[in-house]
């Protein structure tokens, strides 16, 4: 069968009316290409690579760089981080120097996130904006940037990982909102939505220098979407805005596929009045684990019928994320309470907790969910600030534990979180890689929320407990303190510590003269497990309340940590190697 044949059945199983059935949500809409990016300047000889004067940093984790354009989807993450399993991550990230330079960024770590090189421009690209990244081969030296340009879809390839030696090769032209894989069948699979009303499948074996092109006048949200592919399977995923949750997939290089309803939600004349469910907001993602399942998430509006038996769909501080596998079928995962008065800010698409996306470990196939939430915190317009929660299951999708702020810290909006599909497993830890805007506004300014100002992109390590390894299962059962990792570190290194109950914590670190010089934790926690990054770099010895001149920087040495909850009090032992 020809690839031609296989995206045209491909095509006639996605667009199946059901996929459609629902009430249309406004999407946000853009500026013209002259409001955001202006007149075409010139080369740029501003660099991303912070510190930058004026650039905000706040948040955990490192800051790569920082963008002027502080906005990266309507709905649905983009893939903007690869861990390519042996210690690179490569990162590719929406951007800009100022508001005429939008573009396509690119860095990457060869130490597994410790360290970043300097951002670096791919392409310019135009108003109608994305940027995603895939590797043609795990264990090899490829990668690919895809930028929507003014007029084509840019493929941009490195040929050497981490050189950022760029070649051009265009894709399919006047295609928007594109997203792309690669598996070991297709070369790559491209899908992209050609305005105003067709969605298109593109397939290439030559990186993109010929192209098979199938396309449909069926509509899907612009950003509704999301698709994986791991060696010979597929997985195409939509949840448009009060639309079916639909599932395509391949398990043989797209020599057949099939399509599922996951979810389905009411159409027209199908709600009663005042009837209520949970509908789509168009935010989704797909991950496909080493068994080739697939695990979908998604986040939702409130649907409330009317006295047509119509659908309307409203925010809704109640609705949580959604979790489905063949195994587990569709459940809520949940979300932390929060103000039930609390308002969504002007220009927010999705709902109070949106833009959900899901990575898999490699071993026990443990699904872990990150996504946006909107909290309590207001800066100083009065607009809530969004954090970044994350959750996990310890039974491969079956159970999952309470979602969780990973954002600690106050002042500061963590917006557009975009997650590495591999998890790694070391250290009694599993680990995830995250990357995202940090902001001391909340909002951004595309919506007209603040001015435009610098912020910071971070990317952020988080562990949460091994099973495997410490045999937990749900809530923790008991206090625990684990082993800091990596141990000996330099400068960076991460704890984590679990609460079988609500108590006032402190996790502090110490030198061996018993002088604290470091607080990680002094507040009280919800019962769960928790991580914190420490950066020992720049903490000066603490004596009497006081800080020691710049002398006293961090020597290399063993340091001492010790967790206090409640009765609970454990002290353990790292070293600092510079």
């Amino acid at each position: 069968m020809s690839r031609a044949t296989f995206l045209f059945f491909l095509i006639l199983f996605l667009f199946h009316p059901a996929i459609h059935a629902g009430s249309q949500h406004k999407r946000l809409q853009v500026p013209s290409a002259r409001a955001i990016i202006g007149q075409e300047t010139g080369p740029r000889t501003v660099s991303l690579q912070t510190p930058y004067p004026g650039a905000y940093t706040g948040g955990p984790g490192d800051s790569i760089g920082f963008t002027m354009f502080d906005y990266n989807t309507n709905g649905s993450a983009y893939r903007n981080l690869i861990n390519h399993g042996d210690g690179t991550l490569s990162l590719a990230r929406l951007a800009a120097t100022d508001s005429l330079n939008l573009g396509s960024w690119f860095s990457c770590s060869s130490d597994d996130g410790f360290t970043w090189e300097p951002l670096t421009l791919v392409e310019e690209i135009g108003a109608a904006f994305s940027t995603s990244i895939d590797a043609l081969d795990a264990a090899g030296g490829t990668e690919i940037v895809l930028s929507k340009g003014r007029a084509d879809l840019q493929l941009n390839i490195n040929a050497s990982r981490c050189a950022a030696v760029w070649t051009n090769s265009s894709g399919p032209s006047e295609g928007s909102f594109p997203r792309f894989v690669i598996g070991s069948g297709f070369d790559l699979l491209l899908v992209y939505v050609h305005l105003p009303d067709s969605v298109c499948f593109a397939s290439s074996s030559d990186l993109g220098m010929t192209w098979t092109i199938m396309c449909s006048g069926q509509v899907v949200d612009a950003d509704g979407y999301d698709l994986a592919a791991r060696e010979t399977n597929f997985a195409f995923v939509t949840a448009g805005a009060g639309r079916d949750v639909v599932l395509v997939r391949s398990y043989d290089n797209g020599a057949t596929w099939t399509e599922q309803v996951i979810y389905d939600v009411a159409g027209p004349g199908e709600l009663p009045p005042d009837g209520e469910e949970w509908q789509p907001d168009g935010a989704c993602a797909v991950v496909i684990d080493s068994d080739g399942n697939s695990h979908v998430v998604w986040s939702n509006y409130l649907a409330v019928g009317d006295s047509n038996s119509n659908p309307a769909l409203f925010y809704s501080t109640e609705a949580g994320i959604m979790y489905w596998s063949d195994a587990s079928g569709v459940l809520e995962i949940g979300l932390p309470t929060q103000d039930p008065t609390m308002d969504p800010p002007p220009g927010r698409d999705g709902n109070f907790a949106s833009q959900p996306d899901i990575a898999v470990d490699d071993d026990f196939n443990l699904p872990f969910v990150l996504f946006s939430q909107l909290i309590s915190e207001r800066d100083d317009s009065l607009r809530n600030y969004e954090h970044v929660f994350g959750v996990c299951s310890y039974d491969g999708g079956m159970t999952w534990g309470e979602p969780s702020d990973i954002m600690y810290g106050n002042g500061f909006d963590a917006s557009f979180p975009s997650l590495a599909d591999r998890v790694e497993r070391g250290g009694g830890l599993l680990t995830v890689h995250i990357v995202y805007n940090s902001d001391p506004l909340a909002g951004n300014w595309v919506s007209g929320n603040h001015p435009q100002i610098p912020v910071a992109i971070k990317y952020l390590r988080h562990g949460y407990i091994d099973v495997s390894v410490n045999g937990a299962q749900g809530e923790p059962r008991e206090f625990a303190l684990e082993q800091n990792y990596p141990n000996p570190f330099n400068p960076v290194t991460t704890f984590s510590f679990s609460l079988r109950s609500s108590v006032f914590a402190n996790l502090s670190i110490y030198d061996v003269l018993g002088r604290r010089v470091a607080t990680l934790v002094n507040e009280k926690l919800a019962p769960g497990t928790y991580t914190r990054e420490w950066n020992a770099t720049g903490h000066p010895r603490q004596t009497a309340g006081r800080r020691l001149d710049s002398s006293s920087e961090l020597a290399s040495g063993v340091y001492f940590y010790r967790l206090q909850a409640g009765d609970f009090m454990k002290t353990m032992k790292l070293v600092l190697v510079r």
